[in-house]
């Protein structure tokens, strides 16, 4: 059985995102909850590695900022409240049908 927090192999930045992803998808689910008989909408853009001036010198395979707005602008307009963006969505998936392999592949990635 696999172990989703293996703190001996995890480092503290990698329990830090998942940590921070867990409260991040919380906040959005609550906040929509609370505002849904409102005028606000509230979205959350789930990205890869976007290629910005912050993430000069890190990963290899970015998107750039256009294709990220490209996609969340499709979505906006079709009501899609969470967004995965570009090839987050098949990772999204294949997490749920194979976590451990969604995992070495984010790893590599990052």
């Amino acid at each position: 059985m696999d172990n989703y927090l293996d703190f001996e192999s995890s480092t503290k930045e990698d329990l830090f995102s998942l940590i921070f992803s867990i409260m991040t998808y919380l906040f959005t689910k609550t906040l929509r909850y609370q505002l849904e008989n409102s005028a606000v909408h509230v979205f959350e853009i789930i990205p890869p590695l976007v290629d910005t001036e912050m993430t000069k010198g890190r990963g290899t395979n970015k998107i750039s900022l256009d294709r990220l707005t490209d996609e969340f602008i499709e979505a906006f307009t079709k009501k899609r409240y969470e967004v995965a963006i570009s090839k987050v969505k098949i990772l999204k998936n294949l997490n749920r049908i194979a976590p451990s392999l969604a995992e070495r592949i984010w790893k590599n990635q990052s």
